[in-house]
């Protein structure tokens, strides 16, 4: 009826397409869109309505960008003295590279799960797909990996830092090896992966691929653990 009135609070559209995710935060201005690894459009609507020039870059928006990100659906945990956080409250997709589409992740109830519940993923795509957990660590210094989880068959995992590059999202992109996951029961099982070291904070990539054409992955928690000096 009031067209042209200020709204007085954002609207946020939550979107996922082939396991990838992403929040949009719409004001009178602008418009901002994140995906859960970090990568950021802004764009002023009123002087560009076509959204051709993103702003997130600029500096001088980072007032703005800070204050749209307070109405995003997902956030990053902090991460606990021993390391453990819950897959499930964890922002993770899987598979982007676009060889490997039709994957597909879901929070799942689950006895015995410690948080009551895990993250399923169907990785039935082919040979090297892939489920991402997005992580924030806060210090640099070498970390110990495990997770609580049960694999249909063999995994690799990979450690990133994110970074702001499309090819980030391919299979056989350049990234750290930590370990190998042997498939095991179905039962949930604690297992350790390795160790990585982190040079600086920031946002980083837990990838866990398949070497397999098809399976199921249930992981319960993550535990990232910052070693003694």
């Amino acid at each position: 009826r009031k067209p042209n009135a200020a709204w007085n609070k954002p609207v946020v559209m939550s979107s996922e397409s082939d396991g990838i995710r992403w929040d949009v935060v719409l004001d009178n201005d602008y418009r901002m869109t994140r995906l859960i690894t970090g990568e950021t459009e802004l764009y002023q609507l009123t002087d560009d309505p076509h959204e051709f020039n993103s702003l997130a870059m600029d500096l001088r928006y980072a007032p703005v960008i800070e204050r749209l990100s307070r109405h995003l659906t997902f956030s990053y945990p902090k991460i606990p003295e021993d390391g453990w956080i819950e897959a499930e409250a964890t922002p993770c997709q899987t598979s982007s590279d676009y060889r490997l589409r039709g994957n597909c992740h879901f929070p799942r109830p689950f006895p015995g799960a410690s948080g009551g519940q895990l993250v399923c993923a169907d990785l039935n795509a082919g040979k090297g797909s892939y489920l991402d957990f997005v992580v924030e660590v806060s210090t640099p210094g070498t970390y110990s990996l495990g997770a609580t989880l049960s694999v249909g068959d063999s995994c690799l995992v990979l450690v990133d830092d994110v970074e702001d590059k499309a090819a980030q999202a391919d299979t056989g992109y350049s990234m750290i090896s930590v370990g190998t996951i042997s498939a095991g029961s179905d039962e949930l099982e604690d297992i350790s992966i390795g160790t990585i070291t982190f040079d600086w904070p920031g946002l980083k990539i837990i990838r866990i691929q398949s070497n397999v054409r098809k399976q199921q992955l249930k992981i319960d928690r993550i535990q990232l653990r910052k070693k003694s000096s």
